[in-house]
């Protein structure tokens, strides 16, 4: 059975295993993630199996904003309150069997809580700039949030040319689902 659980600064990860191919999430995961939940910078979660050392995937979330001011026309404000997931990661092994989904809906599930307390209408992420991960936040419904520079670098990655950045911001409006 898997579980989402929180981490905790008490937790050992040094004998759990986790690999996603991308070395600077591995190392986040190993070497960073405590840091950031000690200084308030982030909380995370991990999915794993239950009474086994393996973590399928995780993410950190933070408080963020978006603004509006140069890409969508919102009324009456400027700086949208938003959660970011700031890191998101699944295991190798576990890639392409929708745990990536999963914790997505898990995050969204935590915004939808906190906006019960505190204004929050956007989930945002970073995404990176290939291919399988746009179609993969695409197909969650996220959008970009200059949306002429998200089609410029699809195109570009289509004619396998380099995108012109290593991220672009992607958004999740809330209030398509509450």
């Amino acid at each position: 059975m898997v579980q989402f659980l929180k981490l905790k600064l008490k937790d050992d990860l040094s004998a759990f295993q986790f690999n996603s191919g991308i070395n600077s999430l591995d190392t986040f995961l190993f070497n960073n993630s405590m840091d950031y939940i000690r200084e308030g910078y982030s909380q995370v979660y991990l999915l794993r199996e239950s009474g086994k050392k393996i973590i399928i995937g995780f993410f950190a979330i933070s408080c963020g904003y978006l603004d509006f001011r140069k890409s969508l026309r919102v009324k009456k404000i400027r700086f949208i309150p938003s959660v970011l997931i700031g890191k998101l990661a699944i295991d190798m092994n576990y890639q392409n069997q929708g745990y990536g989904s999963d914790i997505v809906k898990k995050a969204i599930t935590i915004c939808l809580r906190v906006g019960e307390k505190v204004g929050c209408r956007m989930v945002i992420v970073d995404a990176r700039t290939d291919l399988r991960t746009l179609h993969f936040y695409r197909r969650l419904r996220f959008k970009y949030l200059i949306k002429n520079v998200g089609e410029k670098i699809e195109r570009a990655l289509l004619r396998k040319q380099e995108p012109s950045e290593p991220t672009i911001k992607m958004y999740f409006d809330l209030n398509l689902i509450r």
